[in-house]
């Protein structure tokens, strides 16, 4: 597996795919966005380690929340399974651009 695809592709969609599992109200999606964004900032002061495992699942976190929110706003009650498709599907399209346009030298 490349490293590329693990950083940029597969920890942001655990990390959108985690959310979407725990979480089940639109409040509390909104609170996660923001604590992610929050935690987006500090990543400037965290230390090397920590940073490069934990953003790429924040931004995932991130991505999957502002997804996700429109939909649990609209419908409340729907199942677990459609939480983390709304979330990982978003989150695998974006990511996935992202690697690919960086990498292409486009």
């Amino acid at each position: 597996m490349n490293g590329l695809g693990l950083g940029f592709v597969i920890m942001p969609c655990i990390g959108a795919t985690i959310m979407a599992a725990l979480l089940w109200d639109w409040r509390l999606v909104v609170a996660a966005a923001f604590g992610g964004l929050g935690i987006i900032a500090l990543g400037e002061y965290l230390p090397e380690a920590l940073r490069v495992i934990s953003l790429p699942i924040v931004v995932g976190v991130v991505i999957g929340a502002v997804s996700l929110t429109p939909r649990l706003f609209t419908r409340p009650s729907i199942d677990i399974w459609s939480r983390m498709l709304w979330a990982l599907v978003p989150t695998f399209v974006i990511s996935f651009l992202f690697l690919l346009i960086n990498t292409s030298g486009a």
